[in-house]
């Protein structure tokens, strides 16, 4: 309706759409430790956070076996509390 109302008008509209379908995944850690600092976090909350994600690994059980440890750079931790938060 805004797109309508705005043509109506002969006046401009702009419309953003963000996609947070793949946010929890796609994030980096680097990004996420940017901006708890550009929020004005205390740095020693920072670095607890920053703990949470440091060494973050994965692996893959499969038929054969488990694979190597698999480096995890980016994305919060599912079923975290503070997850949703960062």
């Amino acid at each position: 309706s805004v797109i309508h109302d705005a043509r109506q008008r002969g006046q401009t509209a702009v419309v953003a759409w963000l996609d947070f379908r793949n946010a929890f995944p796609s994030v980096p850690h680097t990004t996420i430790t940017d901006a708890l600092t550009w929020t004005g976090l205390d740095e020693e909350a920072i670095d607890l956070n920053n703990n949470l994600y440091d060494g973050c690994t994965t692996k893959i059980r499969t038929q054969d076996g488990t694979t190597s440890a698999i480096p995890i750079n980016s994305g919060v931790r599912q079923g975290c509390p503070l997850s949703p938060i960062i």
